[in-house]
């Protein structure tokens, strides 16, 4: 036992070693996806995937991002629902 200067803290501590592991899975990634172009003249798009296997870990949300050139990507989505509907959208 180590000496404590103060007699508050001499109570001896006893570690034991790891016993268990939480392992997670992520879930699957998407791959039916489908979009929607009959408004794509009014400048919107309806996005709609099936949602992947969850391999036992629920899934909370989507994330949705559309590239604006460059290199750089704003976020337009962040939900529980598999659809989204993209607005003020330009040809190209």
């Amino acid at each position: 036992m180590i000496e404590s200067a103060n007699p508050q803290f001499d109570d001896e501590l006893n570690f034991s070693k790891v016993t268990s592991f939480i392992i997670a899975n992520a879930p699957d990634k998407i791959t039916e996806f489908s979009q929607s172009l009959t408004n794509y003249i009014s400048g919107k798009v309806n996005l709609i995937w099936t949602p992947p296997d969850d391999n036992g870990i629920e899934i909370t949300h989507y994330i949705v991002s559309r590239d604006v050139g460059s290199g750089v990507f704003y976020r337009v989505y962040n939900g529980s629902l598999p659809m989204f509907t993209d607005q003020g959208l330009s040809l190209g």
